[in-house]
C-alpha cells in the first residue's frame, strides 16, 4: 500500500511540475507578446499650420475676438446631432481628424464613421486613430483596411497580446495590466473643432440601434481648448503604450482585400443614405450652430483634465495626477450644491465621508443613475445598492433612470418599428451652479483607480444652468424614480438601531422595478464579491 501510495505521489508530482512548466511557457510567450508591442516609436503632434483651413477661417471672427483663457463651448444632448457633427467635420477637414476611443463598433455609424474617414484621407487630410486595445485586438479586418491608407495611422492603446488566440490567456496572466484601459473619448478637427464627452463610436450613442439608446452627453468645443485637448491626444498618441497596429496584429492587407472593404463601406454609406434614419442626421442643426457660433457657443474660462497615459502601468490607489482626485477635491470645497450625473455610480467609503461632510455642512447633493433595468452593467449596480440606504440617512438626493424614460424622444425615433429602450450614459459634474464637468469620468472605482479619462472643467453659470435643467428633466417623475427611506419594524428589545429599507418613486415599490426576481436575486449574490476596486 505504501509502493502504491507513493506512486501515486509520484505520478502527481510529475504532472503537477508538467503542468506548471506549460503554464510558465504559456505565460513567457504572452508576456514578451504583451511587452514587445510597447517599443517607442517616431513621436507625432497636432498640426499647427492650419491657420488656412476652412474650419479656421469659418471661427476666426468669433476665436480670434476672445480671451485665451476662454474658449467657445456647446452642450450635444442629441446622438443626432453628435454623429452629425463628426460626419460633418470629418467632410470639412482639410488637414488633420485626431480621433480617441475606447471603443469604435462596427455597427451602422460606425462603419459610416470608418467610410467618411477613408473620404478624408483620400483627400490629403491626415487621420491618427487612437483606440484601446480591448475591443480591437486580435485581428480586425476593417481598421487594419483603414491602416493601409498612405494617410491614415491607427495605434492600439495598451495592447494585451498580438495574437488572438492569446489574448484571453494574457489578459489572466496579466490581469493587472490588461484590466487597466484607456477610456477616453476624443474627436479633434484641423486642431480647430473638438469633441469631447461620454460617446464612443457606435449605434447605441447615436440613436441608431434597435434594442436601446443611450442618453450620452458630448461638448463641442472651439477656441484655445482645441489646442489642449490636442496635447492631451498627442500626450497618449507618443506614449510607449500606444502601439501601431500593423505591429500588434501583423495581417496583411493585399490590394484586392482593400478594394473590397473600401466598396462594402462605400455600399454601406449608399444604403444609409436612403433610410429614415439618414433623413433625420440632415435635419441635425448643429452645423448651422456651429456656422453662427456667436449665437450658439458660450465662452467661460475652462480647464482640460486628462489623466496622465502611465496610469495604465503605475498602480497607485491615490495621485493627484488623476482627475478623479481633482474632481473630488473640487466637490469637497462646494458652498450650496453638488449634482452628480454618473451612468455607474459607486462612491465607495471613502466618498460616502466627504458626502456625509458635505451633508453636514448644508450642501445639497444630488446624484442621477441608472435603474437596475436600464444599467447595461448588473455588477456596477450590485457594487452601488450597498451604498444607497447611506445615502439617502445622509439626506442625499437620489433618482434612478427608468429604462422606459424620455417618451417625447423615443416617439421621435420613426426609423424603427418597436421603440429602444433608454440607458443613461451621460458623466457630469455641476458645483454650486457654476462649475461644470463633462467628460468620460464615471464616479467609480475603475475610472479613479484604472482607466484613464478625460474631462473639461467649465466655469459658466450659464452652462451650468443648461445642465441643470437637463437634469430636473431627467430626474423628474416621468423619466427617473426618487428613492426615498422606509423605516422598517424594529423590536428595540433586541435591535440597537433602527433598520431601513429602499422605496421606488411616488407608489413607494419596494422592490427594483422593472426586474425580475431571479435577475434581483443573481445580482444581490454577486454584489457580495470582493471585486469593487475592479468596478
Amino acid at each position: 500500500m505504501i509502493n502504491i501510495n507513493r506512486a501515486k505521489s509520484i505520478r502527481g508530482f510529475i504532472a503537477q511540475s508538467i503542468g506548471k512548466a506549460v503554464i510558465f511557457i504559456f505565460s513567457i510567450a504572452a508576456l514578451s507578446a504583451c511587452t514587445a508591442n510597447v517599443k517607442q516609436v517616431s513621436q507625432r503632434f497636432a498640426m499647427s499650420d492650419v491657420d488656412q483651413t476652412y474650419l479656421a477661417k469659418l471661427l476666426a471672427p468669433v476665436t480670434l475676438t476672445q480671451s485665451s483663457t476662454k474658449s467657445g463651448f456647446m452642450l450635444m444632448h442629441s446622438g443626432i446631432d453628435a454623429l452629425a457633427s463628426i460626419i460633418y467635420l470629418s467632410n470639412t477637414a482639410e488637414k488633420s481628424l485626431d480621433l480617441q476611443y475606447w471603443s469604435f463598433h462596427q455597427d451602422r455609424s460606425g462603419k459610416l464613421v470608418m467610410y467618411h474617414l477613408l473620404k478624408a484621407a483620400d483627400r490629403g487630410v491626415k487621420v491618427r486613430l487612437l483606440l484601446d486595445d480591448f475591443f480591437v485586438g486580435g485581428g480586425n479586418a476593417n481598421f487594419d483596411t483603414l491602416a493601409r491608407h498612405p494617410n491614415i495611422e491607427v495605434k492600439l492603446y495598451n495592447p494585451i497580446s498580438r495574437r488572438k488566440w492569446l489574448r484571453s490567456f494574457s489578459m489572466l496572466i496579466n490581469f493587472k495590466i490588461a484590466n487597466r484601459r484607456m477610456h477616453n473619448k476624443v474627436f479633434i478637427a484641423d486642431n480647430r473643432v473638438a469633441i469631447v464627452g461620454g460617446r464612443n463610436i457606435g449605434d447605441a450613442y447615436y440613436m441608431a440601434k434597435k434594442r436601446y439608446f443611450y442618453r450620452d452627453l458630448d461638448l463641442l468645443a472651439i477656441g484655445s481648448v482645441v489646442q489642449k485637448v490636442s496635447s492631451s491626444f498627442d500626450a497618449y498618441w507618443n506614449a510607449k503604450w500606444a502601439v501601431d497596429i500593423k505591429k500588434v496584429n501583423k495581417r496583411i492587407i493585399f490590394s484586392i482585400v482593400y478594394r473590397n472593404k473600401r466598396q462594402q463601406l462605400a455600399q454601406h454609406y449608399a444604403r444609409v443614405k436612403e433610410s429614415a434614419y439618414w433623413r433625420h442626421v440632415l435635419k441635425s442643426t448643429v452645423v448651422k450652430k456651429l456656422h453662427d457660433a456667436t449665437h450658439h457657443f458660450v465662452w467661460a474660462p475652462y480647464k482640460v483634465l486628462y489623466d496622465p497615459p502611465s496610469k495604465v502601468r503605475r498602480f497607485r490607489k491615490r495621485n493627484r495626477q488623476y482627475i478623479e482626485y481633482l474632481m473630488t477635491q473640487h466637490m469637497k470645497q462646494a458652498k450650496s450644491s453638488v449634482k452628480i450625473i454618473s451612468p455607474y455610480f459607486v462612491p465607495q467609503w471613502s466618498g460616502m465621508r466627504w458626502i456625509k461632510q458635505l451633508r453636514k455642512k448644508g450642501v445639497d447633493i444630488s446624484v442621477l443613475t441608472n435603474s437596475f433595468a436600464a444599467n447595461d452593467f448588473s455588477l456596477s449596480h450590485g457594487a452601488y445598492q450597498r451604498y444607497r440606504i447611506e445615502l439617502l440617512k445622509a439626506g442625499v438626493k437620489l433618482y434612478e433612470f427608468k429604462r422606459g424614460a424620455l417618451q417625447e424622444t423615443r416617439k421621435k425615433i420613426t426609423w424603427f418599428k418597436k421603440k429602444p429602450a433608454s440607458y443613461l450614459h451621460a458623466k457630469s459634474i455641476i458645483i454650486d451652479d457654476r462649475f461644470v464637468y463633462v467628460g468620460s469620468v464615471n464616479y467609480t472605482p475603475r475610472s479613479k483607480l484604472l482607466n484613464t479619462e478625460i474631462s473639461i472643467m467649465i466655469d459658466s453659470p450659464v452652462i451650468a444652468s443648461e445642465l441643470t435643467n437637463t437634469f430636473a428633466r431627467l430626474s423628474n417623475n416621468s423619466n427617473s424614480y426618487q428613492l426615498a427611506l422606509k423605516r422598517d419594524y424594529v423590536d428595540f428589545e433586541y435591535d440597537e438601531e433602527e433598520q431601513y429599507s429602499v422605496v421606488w418613486g411616488a407608489n413607494n415599490r419596494t422592490t427594483e422595478p422593472e426586474v425580475g426576481f431571479l435577475k434581483h436575486l443573481s445580482i444581490s449574490l454577486l454584489s457580495l464579491l470582493p471585486i469593487e476596486n475592479l468596478l
